[in-house]
């Protein structure tokens, strides 16, 4: 009642359990109505493969961070965002396969190179050069 009369939310209804999130986090990609439209017409008209190709990173880099080996506690976080990688890794092939103009399709894959490229150095430094300390030091400043 207090949470009512304060115009905050109760705590409970921010718990969301792992399903929930998958599904929200999914929702708006399953259906996209920009991919229905890019398969339906086979054309990815004048859209840009740039959102979803930085998502995709984004995705790998937060799944990347969720792993017990880099920071404990956090499989939830790698869970969703494996998923929310999964997915937008879709799209990327979706867009580079219905490209509508070969620099389209250039431009695109050199971005997912360039995604994947960042992700692996990331993956590599976290593991090799960050050892015991200098780890604790880099969670500790977000990354």
């Amino acid at each position: 009642m207090e949470a009512e009369e304060s115009g905050h939310a109760p705590s409970s209804a921010c718990s969301w359990t792992a399903q929930e999130q998958s599904l929200l986090f999914s929702l708006p990609t399953v259906w996209s109505v920009t991919f229905l439209r890019i398969i339906r017409s086979r054309s990815t008209e004048d859209f840009s493969g740039v959102p979803y190709n930085m998502t995709l990173l984004n995705c790998l880099l937060s799944a990347w961070y969720g792993l017990p080996f880099v920071s404990p506690d956090n499989i939830l976080v790698s869970t969703v965002n494996g998923a929310g990688a999964a997915i937008e890794a879709v799209y990327v092939v979706i867009f580079l396969v219905f490209a509508s103009k070969p620099s389209v399709r250039a431009h695109t894959a050199v971005l997912l190179a360039a995604v994947l490229s960042a992700f692996a150095a990331v993956a590599v430094i976290s593991l090799e050069l960050l050892d015991g300390q200098p780890r604790k030091l880099c969670r500790s400043c977000g990354w």
